[in-house]
């Protein structure tokens, strides 16, 4: 009798998660803290490498936004969720041209219903490496893309390098190098712990409960259908 295979894979990989989840993870999660973020950005930024400076960017989406990796770079399933440039706008500038508010919208994501929804930020410019002013930074970089490659901006990535996204692997791989890199956790350490770039989301999201926010705006900022 023919098997159906299309409809077999998508529900044999529901159920080797769901074992996953009751077994339990083999090794500790990793908890990557604000601290670490800011020192792992750090060597990204001292190495001068615009792609090293793309990996940082999409960190911060990762850790901050809470977005997910595929919401920021390529996929090997060729599905394009990642953000584009046009799709984040800042508004409310200050005098010295420091924009207070930044919005965005994935016009495709993961979980369907947050695809189209505009969110935003506020600006903490007295907070190190403040989210919204990093970003700025990088819109302006792309502005200046665009004028000088005319022709290679339909659906410029947010984060690319040279016009081209990140890939999901190449993040991931990044994530892992650094952390090693890290004189107060090394790569020793790296090898006790689960440090996929989901750390970074989930991470993220401690931060911001620890902080006082609430879970319905968490939710909606970070596109979660449960925490």
């Amino acid at each position: 009798t023919p098997v159906n295979l299309h409809k077999i894979d998508p529900l044999s990989r529901q159920l080797v998660k769901g074992v996953k989840r009751i077994s339990g993870p083999r090794k500790a999660r990793l908890r990557v803290s604000h601290r670490m973020m800011l020192d792992i950005e750090a060597l990204d930024v001292q190495s001068g490498s615009e792609s090293d400076r793309a990996q940082a960017l999409a960190r911060r989406w990762c850790f901050e936004a809470m977005l997910r990796l595929s919401e920021v770079a390529f996929t090997s399933s060729g599905v394009w969720h990642f953000l584009l440039d046009e799709d984040v706008v800042f508004s409310d500038f200050d005098v010295h041209g420091r924009p207070h508010t930044m919005q965005w919208k994935l016009r495709s994501a993961k979980n369907s219903q947050f695809a189209g929804v505009v969110r935003s930020m506020v600006a903490r410019p007295d907070s190190p490496g403040d989210f919204v002013s990093w970003m700025w930074e990088q819109k302006k970089r792309n502005a200046l893309f665009r004028k000088r490659n005319p022709r290679a901006c339909d659906r410029l990535p947010f984060i690319h390098v040279n016009g081209s996204p990140l890939k999901k692997s190449s993040v991931q791989s990044h994530l892992r190098k650094r952390l090693s890199q890290l004189p107060s956790f090394g790569s020793a350490n790296l090898r006790l712990f689960q440090a996929g770039t989901h750390c970074l989301r989930r991470c993220g999201a401690r931060v911001w409960l620890i902080l006082g926010v609430g879970e319905a705006y968490l939710r909606w900022l970070g596109g979660w259908r449960s925490l």
